[in-house]
């Protein structure tokens, strides 16, 4: 009995697998929503006008390299609006000495969070309330822009009619913890994120990235800006969310060339971070987090486990269904991670393939963490901040 279900798992697994690998085999060849360098040209007559919001709070270590970025682009830029969110840190005077060098910078002081806010959120509402641009470009403190990334992005969204642009960018990674589990992550969330079902009007399916969104502001006042979204911990998905069952265009991409952003720099940060928006993102359905759940364990833990028992039984003279199963869904694994650090070998070594069944195990802890905060069993903790459940949204 054991070792029939054991045979039927690796089924299911060697399926899942290689169905996977040939899936995102065709989704590199295609390329179709890859936005680079070099894809569109300088714009023809005026270029709009472009505001670009910075939210930063304690962003000291990383808020030049942003603005270096920002204002280095080769599209014309109207203003540059930096919201510090009552740093206590060296932010407010790094902006400073920008804006003393280029007229376009200039630091806002963020007022105190009101109750039923996420401080993000608040944020970027007192950032574009004084943004005067036709488009805003959200940023994050921690990215660094190619010096096309406007123009690219702008390009982009004029080209297919979108109200709203968001990309997925390259990661920067640097500690053990970092190469291990973010490109896990990000892998995990472009599988059950397809773009083609993103950027189709007619689809639910909605995704953003905060680091990164371009709007047109007559669509974001018309939404409610960040305000409609208040208590949200996913500004981004929500923005998302409100511009495309609104009617308008959204478009999301992978621009890999263009930006790149160190998310999170140990596991703490990590686990908090992804914690934090894992059951929102699932739109707070238990059902969904259990499947995520399931599906990691029988994808990336069982055919890790089962494979080691299958080349020990094989060594005793047992072949059967289970061994050859259990070795077809452990190769599977190992084709697709060896796809992926032909794509970057930088952010998927081989060492961190084979840590596949931790990288599994950890995301699910991570998740059941962010059903527990989503329940209001555990607080929200994020950038020196506690949410109580009552503000959670």
């Amino acid at each position: 009995m054991l070792r029939s279900l054991a045979t039927i798992l690796c089924g299911l697994t060697t399926f899942y697998w290689w169905v996977h690998l040939v899936a995102a085999a065709r989704r590199l060849r295609r390329a179709r929503f890859l936005l680079g360098p070099g894809t569109h040209p300088p714009p023809d007559g005026d270029a709009p006008r472009v505001s670009v919001l910075v939210p930063a709070r304690n962003e000291g270590a990383v808020i030049d390299r942003c603005l270096e970025g920002v204002l280095g682009q080769d599209h014309p830029i109207h203003e540059v609006l930096v919201l510090d969110d009552r740093s206590s840190d060296d932010t407010g005077a790094r902006v400073d000495a920008v804006a003393d060098r280029d007229p376009r910078v200039r630091r806002i002081a963020g007022g105190p969070l009101p109750a039923g806010w996420m401080g993000k959120n608040h944020a970027l509402a007192q950032a574009a309330a004084e943004a005067s641009g036709e488009w805003l470009l959200f940023v994050d403190a921690d990215v660094r822009l190619h010096p096309e990334a406007l123009r690219q992005a702008v390009g982009e969204a004029r080209a297919h009619g979108a109200d709203m642009l968001s990309w997925f960018a390259s990661l920067e990674l640097r500690t053990f913890w970092e190469h291990s589990l973010m490109p896990f992550v990000a892998d995990f969330i472009v599988l059950f994120s397809p773009l083609d079902k993103v950027n189709e009007p007619a689809d639910e399916q909605c995704i953003a990235n905060g680091q990164f969104i371009l709007v047109r502001r007559e669509v974001y006042d018309r939404i409610g800006g960040h305000a409609a979204s208040r208590d949200s911990v996913i500004d981004d998905v929500s923005l998302a969310r409100a511009v495309k069952f609104g009617g308008w265009r959204l478009r999301m991409v992978f621009a890999p060339a263009l930006m790149q952003t160190r998310m999170y720099a140990s596991f703490g940060a990590i686990w908090r971070g992804w914690a934090k928006n894992f059951y929102p993102a699932m739109q707070r359905q238990p059902a969904l987090a259990v499947g995520a759940i399931v599906y990691l364990v029988l994808s990336g833990i069982v055919p890790c486990l089962l494979a080691p028992v299958a080349v020990a039984s094989l060594a005793v003279g047992h072949a059967g269904a289970f061994e050859a199963l259990a070795l077809a869904a452990a190769a599977g694994l190992v084709a697709y991670r060896t796809l992926i650090h032909r794509v970057d070998p930088t952010a998927y070594p081989w060492i961190h393939g084979l840590l596949h069944p931790l990288q599994a195990a950890t995301l699910s802890g991570i998740i059941v963490d962010s059903v527990l905060q989503g329940l209001g069993w555990r607080r929200t903790r994020w950038k020196g901040r506690t949410y109580s459940p009552v503000e959670r949204p």
